[in-house]
């Protein structure tokens, strides 16, 4: 099932096949929900969906692939085990957002419920 998948409604993001298997089906069960609804009545073929579930899979691998490096680069310039101190950060709430600080050069504020 799905709870061995970091996320639990795409199932895979390394299983290339299982990927594009899961977006081409559920391009395809979308496509004949629409079906149902009269007011759509172009509607593409199966064929042009597997294609669009292809191609949505290897964009969505290709990010996954970014984003995992991305992350890889972040985690190398940073020691094994780090505070918000040891690479200058700092939060405080204020006007009731929470404001995150880096070396003075870079701000953000967030809503504290959202923080929270």
């Amino acid at each position: 099932g799905s709870e061995t998948f970091l996320d639990p409604v795409i199932p895979s993001w390394e299983d290339e096949e299982y990927l594009r298997a899961f977006l081409q089906r559920q391009f395809i069960s979308e496509n004949r929900r629409s079906l149902e609804d009269t007011r759509y009545n172009n509607v593409p073929s199966i064929e042009v969906l597997r294609e669009a579930g292809a191609a949505m899979s290897e964009l969505c691998t290709s990010l996954a692939y970014e984003v995992t490096q991305f992350r890889y680069k972040c985690e190398q310039q940073v020691p094994q085990h780090w505070s918000d101190a040891d690479i200058n950060v700092t939060a405080m709430e204020e006007n009731g957002n929470v404001v995150i600080d880096w070396s003075g050069t870079s701000r953000v504020s967030i809503p504290f419920s959202t923080f929270a």
